[in-house]
């Protein structure tokens, strides 16, 4: 009994720390955008656009790395020992990025956004796997942790009285001092994510779990090559620290903004059973984890080592929906929120903070989105079908919205809040129920099979297939942020 007390003790403070990293990563992305008002009035309206476009452009080409080299390294240090290696970097990137923000000019900035999206995405693809390895409840304080930002960036702005101020004033009110002050709390937030860093890592809970998912990997002696940029090489699987082939790339904003699949811990489907009630003695990884990379089967599989190929191509055709769904759901966020510094007022002379108004609303919009999947859902969006019907409506609104910003529309500013709030709404409502829906889909098709590793292979080809999903969705909505800038 005091066994699983303190179990239960030690992956509490393990959920806290996986929350803070998570958040001190995403708070410097999330100060800049809450000085979109500021920006505008220094810069004009397109910097705005610019600096979206800096952060996200990155963000496909750090997962690419990852996907392809992440995995290899881990096993050959320990997922631990490479998870303090990369998250202090990316951290202290961060860090000095934000200290630096206050005294850099236009230019500089971009740069520095630049930088800070390399290292922030770089951030997030370390977490996670990290996440992992604790029962999947963590996953859900990892995303957590991307809303918190949220919140931190509000009591800054209404602490400091960056708020509700004229067009007029804006350079007034954003005094050189109040800009440091801002910044340095956002630089102080990314140091205590390095510190949690530094704890979690040290945890002893840490190891014990990890000792358990190695029991998943048993059967493995190879990784075969996967359409995402998986190692191929053959690899020592007798190193406890070294036996971690657990990915989950999620992506985030809004991040940031992706949450991972999710079945319930005692559905039974296809005759494969997927989860034990947990308790201190219970098996955590194999239950609650992320599943395992996809080409790596167990020798018991149907689908041998050769045959590989097979699993993702049946799992890629099976969610092909799916992955259109996310795409333009992220893609239709995106896009427009680049482009909040482009929403005229309805009444010029008294402009008071609307880009900052609707970029707030779009955060907790798209947070209230996630929360309404707790709740009880109408038949219509009980399958991938409904939420096809959502995207093309949010397609639809993102059309609308920018017929507003073009003039083409009667301006009304409660108008513009309440539209930029259910899209977020959308957002943040589709892009959670995609990925439970696909996971509840493979385990169905993959369960069929009869082997928990197939399972476990699908759903992984699945994740990894959505999240790379997200970051061409963030990537398209880049290339359409450059051409909005000369369009419109």
């Amino acid at each position: 009994m005091s066994s699983s007390r303190s179990s239960s003790f030690q992956l509490s403070i393990a959920y806290g720390l996986i929350t803070i990293i998570a958040a001190s990563y995403m708070t410097p992305w999330v100060a800049i955008g809450t000085f979109i008002e500021y920006y505008m009035a220094k810069y004009g309206c397109n910097y705005f656009v610019w600096l979206n476009t800096a952060f996200y452009l990155p963000g496909l080409p750090i997962s690419f790395m990852q996907l392809s080299n992440d995995s290899h390294w881990d096993r050959k240090y320990g997922i631990k020992n490479t998870f303090l290696c990369r998250m202090t970097l990316a951290l202290m990137v961060c860090t000095a990025v934000m200290f630096s923000f206050p005294f850099c000019e236009r230019n500089q900035i971009l740069i520095l956004t630049t930088l800070l999206g390399v290292f922030a995405w770089s951030g997030h693809g370390t977490l996670t796997p990290m996440a992992s390895l604790f029962p999947k409840k963590a996953v859900g304080f990892l995303q957590f942790g991307f809303q918190v930002p949220n919140a931190f960036a509000l009591g800054l702005c209404l602490s400091l009285g960056l708020y509700n101020v004229n067009t007029s004033e804006v350079m007034e009110v954003y005094t050189d001092e109040k800009v440091i002050r801002f910044y340095f709390h956002a630089g102080a937030f990314a140091i205590l994510g390095l510190m949690c860093t530094v704890a979690l890592r040290g945890m002893n809970i840490t190891k014990d779990l990890q000792d358990k998912y190695n029991k998943n990997l048993m059967d493995l002696s190879t990784v075969g090559g996967g359409s995402f940029g998986e190692d191929n090489r053959t690899t020592d699987t007798t190193d406890d620290e070294n036996n971690d082939d657990g990915r989950l790339l999620l992506s985030a904003e809004e991040g940031r903004r992706t949450s991972p699949p999710h079945t319930p811990d005692r559905e039974t489907t296809g005759g494969v059973r997927w989860g034990r009630e947990e308790n201190g003695n219970g098996d955590y990884i194999s239950q609650h984890s992320a599943p395992l990379l996809p080409g790596s089967p167990s020798k018991s599989s149907k689908f041998r080592h050769s045959d590989s190929s097979v699993v993702q191509g049946w799992v890629l055709e099976s969610i092909r929906l799916h992955r259109y769904v996310l795409f333009f759901t992220i893609f239709a966020s995106i896009f427009s929120g680049s482009f909040f510094s482009k929403v005229k007022t309805a009444d010029p002379d008294n402009a008071t903070g609307l880009g900052q108004l609707l970029y707030f609303t779009r955060l907790f919009a798209d947070l209230a989105g996630r929360v309404f999947t707790f709740l009880p859902r109408p038949k219509m969006v009980k399958s991938i079908n409904g939420l096809f019907v959502i995207m093309l409506l949010r397609m639809g609104l993102l059309v609308i919205f920018f017929l507003y910003i073009l003039d083409l529309t009667p301006k009304n500013d409660t108008f513009i809040i309440i539209l930029v709030g259910v899209c977020a709404f959308q957002s943040g409502f589709n892009a959670v129920l995609v990925y439970e829906y696909v996971g509840i889909k493979v385990v169905a098709e993959a369960g069929a099979i009869g082997s928990s590793s197939d399972c476990n292979c699908a759903k992984s080809t699945a994740t990894k297939a959505l999240n790379m999903s997200f970051q061409y969705a963030c990537f398209a909505a880049c290339l359409c942020n450059i051409l909005g800038v000369y369009l419109l």
